[in-house]
This record gives C-alpha cells, sequence and structure tokens, in this order.
C-alpha cells in the first residue's frame, strides 16, 4: 500500500501540464509504413487478431511506441497518439493499424468476460435502465471517471482508445490522475485506504 504522498511527475495536475505535454506525433517514417502495411491488408486481407507486428516493416513504429511506453510508464502515464489518417480508410482497417500499434506496446487482451477482443463505444440509441444490463458505452449518457476493466483478476497493464470519428455533439475524453487523487485521499482521510486495497462490489448490473 502506498504510504507516502508520490511528488514525481506522475502525481501531475489539469493546472500543472504544459499545453500538449501528452501528444506524441506519430512521425513521417512511422506513417509511411502503416501505409506500407495497409496496402498488404488490402492486398491479403485476413481477421485482425491473426495480424503479428512482426509480419510487417515496423521498425519506425516500434520505436515509436518504445517512446509511447516510456510515457506511460515513466512520464505522465498517459498519452495521446497524433494522429492515423482514419479518413483515409474503413474503420475496419483503421483498427487493424490500432491493433498493430497497440501490439507493438503489449499484448492485446479480452475487453469483456466473453472473450471480446476490442469493445465498439458509440451511441446505439438504447435507453440506460437499472437492471437491464446495458452498458452506458452504447448509450448517449455521460460517462463518469472510471477504471476500465477493474474486475479482471489479472488487469491489464495499459488501456487504449482509438477515436475513428469525431462526434456530431460532445464526444469530449477527460483523464483524472489516479495518484492526485490518491496523494488527496492519504493527506485528508488516510486512515480508509486500507478497505480500498479490499474486494468490494461497485457495480449492480444484473
Amino acid at each position: 500500500m502506498l504510504t507516502e504522498i508520490v511528488t514525481d511527475e506522475r502525481a501531475w495536475r489539469g493546472d500543472s501540464l504544459r499545453p500538449g505535454s501528452s501528444i506524441v506525433p506519430i512521425p513521417q517514417a512511422c506513417l509511411d509504413e502503416l501505409t506500407q502495411t495497409l496496402a498488404v491488408l488490402r492486398a491479403h486481407p485476413l481477421p485482425m487478431f491473426l495480424h503479428k507486428p512482426e509480419d510487417f516493416e515496423l521498425d519506425a513504429c516500434r520505436e515509436l511506441m518504445r517512446d509511447v511506453r516510456r510515457q506511460l510508464d515513466d512520464g505522465l502515464m498517459f498519452a495521446v497518439l497524433d494522429r492515423l489518417p482514419v479518413e483515409s480508410m474503413s474503420h475496419e482497417e483503421s483498427a487493424a493499424l490500432y491493433w498493430l500499434l497497440s501490439s507493438l506496446r503489449a499484448r492485446p487482451v479480452a475487453q469483456k468476460l466473453d472473450g471480446t477482443m476490442v469493445y465498439l463505444v458509440r451511441d446505439t440509441g438504447a435507453t440506460l435502465k437499472p437492471g437491464s444490463g446495458i452498458r452506458p458505452t452504447v448509450t448517449n449518457v455521460e460517462l463518469v471517471y472510471h477504471n476500465d476493466n477493474s474486475y479482471n483478476e489479472t488487469p491489464p497493464q495499459y488501456v487504449g482508445l482509438l477515436c475513428q470519428s469525431q462526434a456530431k455533439e460532445g464526444g469530449l475524453s477527460r483523464v483524472l490522475n489516479f495518484y492526485a487523487a490518491y496523494n488527496r485521499l492519504l493527506a485528508s482521510h488516510g486512515n480508509v485506504l486500507p478497505r480500498l486495497y479490499q474486494r468490494f462490489w461497485y457495480d449492480r448490473h444484473r
């Protein structure tokens, strides 16, 4: 259990971040590799899950994702890749390139207990009702801050999102710093922290 205030870069606050500090530009060399990879995918279509980075020439992308991983592990702990040219490809194609880039960072794991590997977040017109089993990620309700995959016995090292199309309205993504929140809790209510290291129910869905 963390018992000391975290004072390094991991404990950033919104008002302490430099503008653009989280943005990692995709170098042209990496974009060129992805363009060549996309041509191969179009010529030889396969299910996305069968693609492996070692099957393609992705040296520049491999270096890029090493930089991203350093920022995730030792820096701000989040990064915004800017950006895949999604307007020039289908959703399936952009997802395949995203799969390859993600695989250069860590091994992809299932997003749901039923084995779903890629989960689509979009408004399907569904209505969120208590006990319905409908997840808010398929409705137009605002999502509050949360930890993805917190139910998992072996939670993933990283969580990634790919934006394939801009929302007509809303669609703002927000990030909350766990270490900054932890520091605040440790300073003001440190006595409750041991309970948060134990199991507890957090969702009554079905």
